[in-house]
């Protein structure tokens, strides 16, 4: 869960590593800094050296964060999409007593309209990981890999004989 409760600095990270121009970038400027810093005792070239890649590190700054921001937001609308299969797997009448720091695989029922029970197994999945074959991402915090395990074909008289041994 941890990736999961801090979304920027995930995307921070995850946004360094896809961007090299950026890090060649920031080099450069943290090498003008260094090198102007040496020089600025000297001469005024120094002084520009320094002005230049002071501007171009806060400018790499500026993007950084720009597409740290553009990338958790994108995370973190993932994680909030609604989809059926989350619905049905929040909904589940034992749904409050999990521990919600605790994934484990959880099951749930659906009834469809053309008269199916169907049940669905929700599998935990580690952050990052993808579905398996035959398996559905279902979004949220943790994204959960949804495989139906069992349908069957509704019928009126398991009805009242499950009404009859609720009385």
């Amino acid at each position: 869960m941890k990736p999961y409760n801090h979304p920027y600095r995930l995307a921070a990270r995850a946004t360094w590593r896809m961007q090299p121009e950026l890090r060649r970038e920031v080099k450069i400027a943290s090498g003008l800094v260094v090198v102007g810093a040496g020089v600025t005792a000297a001469t005024a070239l120094g002084l520009l050296l320094l002005g230049v890649g002071a501007l171009l590190a806060a400018w790499s700054v500026v993007i950084l964060a720009l597409a740290t921001t553009r990338n958790a937001v994108g995370l973190i609308r993932f994680w909030r999409a609604k989809s059926e299969l989350r619905t049905i797997r929040e909904r589940r009448p034992h749904a409050g007593e999990a521990d919600p720091e605790l994934a484990h695989d959880e099951f749930a029922v659906m009834v469809e309209d053309e008269g199916w029970l169907v049940t669905w197994r929700f599998r935990p999945l580690a952050f990052g990981a993808r579905p398996g074959v035959g398996e559905i991402e279902v979004p949220g915090r943790p994204c959960y890999a949804a495989q139906p395990v069992d349908d069957r074909r509704f019928d009126a008289a398991d009805v009242a004989v499950a009404a009859e041994q609720l009385v």
